[in-house]
């Protein structure tokens, strides 16, 4: 560092450096700098004690220098620095920019050769933004002509990143990352480019892939599956598995690789011999060296690959592998085999020698043609999980009853309109189902008579949905819940949209219940709703509710999404008090509600409002202007013209109350097909990135039906007492860093004020901001602070320490 300093100055360096002890070189460093003001860049941070070790050589003396540390590893960048630091997420390039980044480096101009395009664009695709990663292609892609040669380069990638010597310096660091992996990360990470390129990994089916392969190591103080999630939060941090989507608490839900990492994470597996993938390309499949084989196309039938004998797991992703209307057999010598994922693979039929593989722990016929299983199903008596969602499965056979180990059972199918009563259904179940004391997660099961008492037996269940519910039926649902003290997600639905929810005991409240999803008629707010004081998820579905739900849950404290579709036949909601944990609120399929009202100091922290087919709603709601943390305003269609005109122009009767939110769109029908307007302010139009209208729309359009999936996304989650208590101090630093936030803007605009009526006075009153504020410079723009709600954790190190963390 001494040389470094000596060095950028062109001065003459101490003499003998090299034969001075540690507290003689910390003299010299310490000299140097105690009269000036620095920046010390310390860049790509893998040892968490580096600023223990040199912070004491960085003497401020009151000069306003800063040090900028960049990490890969998000627990060096949360490190508590002993001084006042701030965390800023460094964000990938924007397509236009990875764009032109790429042309310059690769042709040395902002154009393209028209030939070129194609494969040009499926390059800047892969580098996913990051410019280490641009420049080093492009500058390979530099001495490269014709389009066969960049058409070559393209397809052989993987290929590429092993043996081309101008990309060694993004496989260096790309490989540093992983080598830095502890070994039971590694085996995680690898794991996941089984998947295909691209391709959004929920974190719950990692999780218990992750189980059924044995990485998960036994440890008596923490259960597998809090252990195997804690991997995969480890991995996202490491910004070695990207996040998609988050929960509403900021926990990592899907995730995907990057397209160079995975490539790094297929020849990695390659050569050690974990894993291999079959994309098409090479000799094929006819023999696999690996315990791991996923094949992502072939034009041959399964039970045709032979050379297996080593394969432990097989995935299949290529939905054209065999005819529709075919039975699957399996390849010989598979008899060993632990996991079996044939996700949406369009087969009509398992063949019965599926329960000859008694290693089988891991089954996954999700989105299959299946209409029925094999009765050798219940020879698989080490199956730990079982999934047969979005199939055509009615009735599953007795033998289910006999798999003891079974944990994770997936079953029911889901209705694409979310406005349909019936967007769930459940599947027929023997009684014997009931004797199974592993079962952690059963979602869906169709209600019987024979089966409602016999549920009490299932004390180890966390997850539970039933469907086909009678009101009659409460009495004895309530009993057999109750029994169920590990319960934390319910999914509750009755028969038909006139039947009525019988779920009013007064004894009936779960306690540890976190998400909770009824769908029928209420004749009342089940009065048990205000003593659910852990509950994290509300949704209520077609409950047709005539009085206001709200004050019977606006004390649950822990309360983070609200949603209530078709839920409330009245004119008027209410948020009067409470709600201090809400962040999600939707609305939707309310045909006769005409006004909502918001007292100043509720929902603080509300941060996404989603409002769709509400058509007598003709105006905001009233208090909206004091949601200072809300992000997001979501208007879908049917929407009266009153409301959009509105807030639709600047100079618009209510467009003031809404200037605060950065996002508002409005989605509805046209001639043309679905189209999209953004209302948002000038001030925030121009960060929006140019996205698909029609994609935008169908994700919200999806959005509450992909949230009622509570079997899908919460349902199937254990309790993580742990990880659950980090959530909950991450949304109280949240709420008061957006506190923060908006307490230093509207002292900005003061001092711009005062700045403009007395300019005399503005540079002391920015320098008394700069003394007694956290903030490090009065000048600083908004920017600085991170609106990115993300960046909760900002308040462990704050402002005068900037520190970068490459996500």
């Amino acid at each position: 560092m001494i040389e470094e300093f000596y060095g950028s100055k062109n001065q003459k360096v101490p003499a003998d450096l090299s034969s001075m002890r540690y507290k003689e070189l910390l003299r010299v460093l310490v000299a140097y700098l105690a009269p000036k003001r620095y920046i010390v860049v310390l860049d790509d941070v893998w040892d968490r004690n580096l600023w223990t070790d040199i912070n004491v050589s960085l003497q401020d003396e009151g000069r306003r220098s800063r040090v900028i540390l960049t990490t890969r590893k998000e627990e060096i960048a949360l490190s508590s620095f002993g001084v006042k630091s701030y965390v800023q997420h460094i964000q990938p390039l924007k397509p236009s920019d990875a764009w032109d980044l790429f042309c310059m480096k690769a042709f040395s101009s902002n154009s393209c050769p028209e030939e070129l395009q194609h494969a040009a664009t499926e390059l800047v695709r892969k580098c996913g933004g990051l410019p280490l990663a641009l420049l080093a292609l492009g500058g390979v892609m530099y001495s490269k002509k014709t389009s066969s040669e960049w058409i070559d380069f393209s397809s052989g990638l993987n290929q590429e990143l092993r043996n081309n010597p101008g990309l060694e310096v993004v496989k260096g660091i790309l490989y540093f990352s992983f080598s830095d992996l502890p070994y039971q990360l590694k085996r995680c990470f690898l794991y996941c480019c089984i998947f295909p390129e691209d391709y959004q990994m929920k974190r719950g089916k990692l999780v218990r892939l992750w189980i059924a392969e044995g990485f998960i190591e036994h440890d008596k103080a923490k259960k597998p599956r809090l252990l195997a999630e804690e991997y995969f939060a480890e991995l996202v941090h490491r910004s070695m598995l990207q996040a998609v989507t988050r929960s509403h608490t900021g926990r990592p839900t899907t995730c995907q690789m990057h397209d160079l990492v995975r490539e790094l994470a297929v020849s990695t597996s390659e050569a050690e011999k974990f894993s291999v993938v079959y994309d098409g390309e090479g000799s094929g499949v006819d023999v696999c060296t690996a315990p791991r084989l996923s094949i992502q196309t072939t034009s041959k039938e399964i039970k045709s690959i032979t050379g297996l004998a080593k394969v432990r797991s097989l995935f299949v992703f290529s939905a054209n592998l065999i005819p529709p209307s075919s039975a699957i057999s399996l390849p010989t010598g598979l008899r060993l085999i632990r996991v079996l994922d044939l996700e949406s693979v369009p087969i009509e039929k398992l063949s019965d020698e599926v329960g000859d593989l008694f290693n089988l722990s891991y089954l996954d016929l999700k989105g299959t043609k299946l209409k029925e299983l094999p009765k050798s199903i219940g020879r698989l008596r080490n199956l730990q999980t079982l999934d047969i969602r979005d199939t055509k499965i009615d009735v599953v056979p007795d033998g289910i009853g006999k798999l003891q180990k079974l944990q994770n059972l997936l079953a029911y199918r889901d209705n694409p309109n979310v406005d349909d009563f019936c967007f769930i259904s459940g599947i027929k179940f023997p009684s014997s189902i009931c004797k199974l004391k592993s079962l952690n997660v059963f979602d869906c099961v169709t209600a019987q008579p024979n089966l409602l008492k016999q549920l009490r037996n299932m004390t180890q269940l966390i997850s539970f949905g039933i469907t086909n519910v009678r009101k009659d039926d409460g009495k004895d649902l309530c009993i057999s819940l109750q029994s169920m003290c590990l319960l934390r997600n319910l999914f509750v639905m009755v028969t038909d949209e006139e039947e009525y929810l019988g779920m009013d005991s007064p004894s009936f409240a779960p306690p540890g219940l976190k998400n909770l999803v009824l769908v029928g008629k209420l004749e009342q707010v089940p009065r048990w709703f205000a003593s659910l004081q852990n509950l994290t998820s509300l949704y209520l579905h077609w409950s047709k509710l005539n009085e206001d739900p709200l004050p019977h849950i606006q004390a649950l404290v822990n309360l983070g999404e609200l949603a209530l579709i078709n839920a409330y036949a009245g004119r008027k909601l209410c948020f009067l008090t409470g709600f201090n944990r809400l962040v999600h609120l939707y609305f939707r399929s309310l045909s006769q509600l005409d006004e909502i009202i918001i007292e100043k100091g509720v929902m603080p922290g509300l941060r996404r409002i989603y409002v769709g087919n509400c058509s007598e709603l003709k105006m905001l709601p009233r208090g909206i202007e004091y949601l200072t943390s809300l992000e997001k305003l979501d208007l879908v269609s049917p929407v009266p013209t009153e409301l959009l005109e509105s807030i639709r122009e600047e100079d618009s009767v209510d467009r003031p109350r809404v200037r605060h939110i950065p996002e508002i769109n409005y989605f509805f029908e046209s001639a043309s097909g679905i189209s999209h307007e953004s209302l948002s302010g000038l001030d925030f139009k121009e960060d929006h990135v140019n996205l698909s209208k029609r994609d935008e729309y169908k994700e919200f359009e999806k959005l509450i039906q992909e949230d009622l999936k509570e079997v899908d996304n919460r349902m199937e989650e254990e309790e993580f007492d742990a990880a659950e208590m980090i959530e909950e101090a991450e949304s109280v630093e949240q709420r008061t860093y957006k506190e923060r936030v908006e307490m230093l803007k509207r002292k900005k605009l003061e001092l711009k004020a005062a700045r403009s009526s007395n300019p005399s006075k503005g540079a002391l009153d920015v320098g008394k901001e700069s003394s007694h504020e956290e903030s490090s410079s009065g000048d600083d723009s908004d920017e600085d602070f991170a609106v990115d709600w993300r960046a909760k954790h900002m308040l462990r190190t704050t402002a005068a320490l900037p520190t970068c963390f490459y996500e």
